[in-house]
């Protein structure tokens, strides 16, 4: 997972016009980083949050989450925020089983 930091700080002294450029800026070049690995799969971005996964057993799908975690560094440390500063973010990484399903009814 990738949460990125100072998001609510930036909503509230910035707006929500120069936070959603620079989230897409963000998000735009996650996303770039992630399509270079056929073994992951975006599954959600809500606000400054993204989800990625891999359900693939045909490849080593944790060496993949290495390496995107890598590039998605490399990737955001040429960003910065909209008052200047550099854009920070949290990183998490899992490997091993898990169960994934919808929760809750419409």
């Amino acid at each position: 997972f990738v949460y990125i930091s100072g998001y609510e700080e930036q909503i509230l002294n910035f707006g929500p016009v120069q936070t959603i450029k620079w989230l897409n800026k963000i998000l735009s070049q996650l996303d770039k980083c992630i399509l270079r690995y056929p073994s992951l799969t975006k599954v959600e971005t809500f606000n400054n949050f993204l989800l990625v996964y891999s359900a693939r057993e045909d490849v080593d799908h944790a060496y993949d989450a290495v390496l995107v975690t890598l590039d998605m560094l490399r990737a955001i440390a040429h960003i910065a925020r909209p008052d200047g500063q550099p854009t920070t973010v949290k990183l998490g990484l899992c490997s091993g089983p898990f169960t994934a399903g919808v929760i809750g009814s419409p």
